[in-house]
C-alpha cells in the first residue's frame, strides 16, 4: 500500500502509464489481501456455519434492554465507523435491507454494545425488527 503513492509519482513525473498501472494492481492486492485478512478476523468459521443454516455464538439479554433498532446501514455506530472507516461504505452497501443492528447489554463488555445479524432476505430482517421492537 506505502508503495501505491510512489508508483503514481513517478508515472506522473514520467509520463508513462506503466507505473499508473503498477499503482493499480499493488492496490488490487492491498484490498484483496485486506478482505481476506478482515473476513478471518471477523469469524470466517461463524460466516460459514451461518451459510449452512447452523447457528453460531448466543448472546442472552432481555428484549426490553434492546434499543435503537435499524435495518440497512446504521450497524458501524457508536465509533465502530473509524476503525472501518475505508470498508464501511461497501459494507452498507451490501447491508441495505438485510441487516440488522440493535443496541443491548454485553456481560463481557459490561455494557451496551451494538448487535449487528446479516438476515437472508429483507423479509427476515423486517421480522426480526419486528420481534426486537415488540410490535
Amino acid at each position: 500500500m506505502a508503495l501505491a503513492a510512489p508508483f503514481l509519482l513517478i508515472g506522473l513525473v514520467r509520463r508513462s502509464w506503466r507505473w499508473v498501472g503498477r499503482a493499480s494492481l499493488l492496490m488490487a492486492a492491498h484490498g484483496a489481501i485486506a478482505g481476506f485478512g478482515a473476513g478471518c478476523m471477523w469469524e470466517m468459521m461463524d460466516l460459514i456455519s451461518f451459510g449452512q443454516g447452523r447457528n453460531g455464538d448466543s448472546a442472552a439479554f432481555p428484549l426490553s434492554a434492546v434499543r435503537d433498532v435499524r435495518i440497512g446501514s446504521g450497524w458501524a455506530r457508536n465509533g465502530l465507523w473509524l476503525i472501518l472507516l475505508p470498508y464501511v461504505t461497501g459494507i452498507d452497501n451490501l447491508a441495505q435491507g438485510l441487516c440488522v443492528s440493535f443496541e443491548a447489554p454485553d456481560n463481557e463488555a459490561g455494557g451496551d454494545v451494538v448487535y449487528a445479524l446479516h438476515m437472508r432476505s429483507p423479509e427476515e430482517a423486517q421480522a426480526l425488527a419486528k420481534e426486537l421492537t415488540g410490535n
